[in-house]
C-alpha cells in the first residue's frame, strides 16, 4: 500500500511571500519584548528543557519523538497575581510515522517559536498559564532506513497553535514550567490526505537573570 508521507508530491520551489499572516503575527508579538520595560515590574530570563512531540493525524499512526527547547522569556508583571510572558524559542520537534505497510519513518523539524502567555498566580509560586504561539520552520529532515533527506520544502513555512500549562516561579529566580502545545495548522504543504498537526509537551527550567522595578520591593503575591 502507498505511504502517504512518502508519496506526497514534492513542493516546487516558489518565491516566499515576504510577510504572510503568521509572520505578521510574529512581527506583531515582538513589541511585547520592549513593553515590559515600561511596566512596574519586569524581567528577562533564559530557559531550556526537553520535550516530546508528534504530529497528530486521524489517517496514519504516529509516535512521539524526543526533542528540546531553548530561548529567552520576559515576565511582565501586570498586577499581584497576573503576568504577561512573551518568549522567543528555538525548538527541536518532530514525529514518527508508521505506514500501513509497516514502514517506519522519522521527521525532525526545527522551529523558531514566539509564544505569548498570560500567567495567573494562585500563590507566590504556583501559576497557570495559557496563550498563543506563532512559529516559523527553519529546517526539517526525514529519515527512512538510515537514509536522511531534506524535508524543509515539504512543510508549511509557518505554524500557529495554542499553549497552556502550569509553572512554579521561585523567589530565587528559578522557574519550572510544564507546557502543552496544540497546533492548529496542518504542517504538510500541498497535503490533501493526512492533515497532521503539531503536538508537544515540554518541561523547562528557567532563570530570571534580571528584574526591573520602578519601585524596588519584595516580590509578593497575596
Amino acid at each position: 500500500m502507498r505511504n502517504p508521507v512518502r508519496d506526497l508530491p514534492v513542493q516546487e520551489a516558489q518565491p516566499r511571500i515576504a510577510m504572510d499572516r503568521t509572520v505578521r503575527l510574529i512581527a506583531g508579538l515582538f513589541p511585547f519584548l520592549t513593553l515590559p520595560l515600561m511596566a512596574q515590574k519586569a524581567g528577562i530570563g533564559l530557559k531550556a528543557g526537553p520535550q516530546l512531540s508528534y504530529t497528530h493525524s486521524e489517517l496514519i499512526e504516529t509516535r512521539m519523538v524526543p526533542g528540546g527547547v531553548v530561548g529567552i522569556y520576559v515576565p511582565w508583571g501586570l498586577g499581584p497575581r497576573l503576568e504577561l510572558q512573551p518568549e522567543v524559542l528555538l525548538s527541536a520537534m518532530g514525529s514518527g510515522f508508521v505506514a500501513n505497510t509497516g514502514e517506519v519513518s522519522t521527521l525532525r523539524s526545527y522551529y523558531l517559536q514566539v509564544p505569548v502567555s498570560a500567567k495567573v498566580f494562585l500563590s507566590n509560586v504556583v501559576n497557570f498559564h495559557a496563550g498563543i504561539e506563532a512559529s516559523r520552520v527553519l529546517k526539517a529532515e526525514r529519515t527512512v532506513a538510515d537514509a536522511r533527506n531534506d524535508f524543509t520544502q515539504r512543510l508549511n513555512s509557518s505554524d500557529f497553535g495554542l499553549i497552556g500549562g502550569v509553572g512554579f516561579d521561585f523567589p530565587n529566580g528559578v522557574d519550572l514550567t510544564l507546557r502543552y502545545l496544540n497546533g492548529m495548522r496542518p504542517v504538510l504543504a500541498n497535503d490533501q490526505i493526512l492533515f497532521p498537526k503539531n503536538r508537544s509537551v515540554s518541561v523547562t527550567v528557567g532563570y530570571r537573570m534580571k528584574e526591573i522595578s520602578v519601585k524596588p520591593k519584595a516580590r509578593r503575591r497575596r
